[in-house]
């Protein structure tokens, strides 16, 4: 799981980076991301503390503050800095799908389903979120809300065979 949030960070970051296409990220978000590679998740974060007070409107270190402290288990603090994320960009949806991922960890289905639908609202093409709303909806017993998230993941990707498994799930509990 860690490598699969690493990979995603690095990922992501390039995005986030490209916020202002004339704006260049200070040096220490750069530091931030080196260090970051060397699982210096620690010292990742003081880094971009210091980028985000250089320049407060980058989201980029919020977003990657959030997923050091989401791979060293500060949950409250991944929290935090995802939901600043989610609002410094809210043209993006990573921060809503990490978050709803961190609450499915927890088995805080009711925090994730609440995270996914901020996501759909912001991408409702992502068959593969609809699929993970359907998941967390069946998760907690709502099957008519499950069935519907999962019709709906199917309805976008007609091939999506985890939708389909999924549905199987749902149906069975009919």
């Amino acid at each position: 799981m860690k490598r699969i949030l690493f990979t995603a960070l690095i990922l992501t970051s390039a995005a986030f980076c490209q916020e202002a296409s004339d704006r260049i990220p200070p040096q220490e978000f750069n530091k931030g991301v080196e260090l970051m590679q060397r699982k210096d998740y620690a010292g990742a974060i003081e880094q971009w503390k210091k980028a985000a007070i250089k320049d407060p409107n980058l989201a980029a270190s919020w977003f990657n503050m959030a997923v050091a402290y989401d791979l060293m288990g500060d949950d409250s603090m991944a929290v935090w800095c995802y939901t600043k994320a989610a609002a410094m960009r809210p043209q993006d949806a990573d921060p809503w799908i990490y978050m709803a991922q961190l609450h499915k960890r927890q088995l805080d289905f009711d925090k994730a389903i609440e995270a996914y639908k901020n996501a759909v609202i912001i991408k409702p093409e992502e068959p593969s979120l609809y699929n993970s709303l359907a998941i967390c909806y069946d998760a907690i017993m709502e099957f008519d809300s499950a069935l519907a998230a999962v019709n709906k993941a199917i309805a976008r990707d007609s091939l999506f065979a985890s939708a389909w498994v999924n549905k199987i799930i749902i149906l069975n509990y009919y």
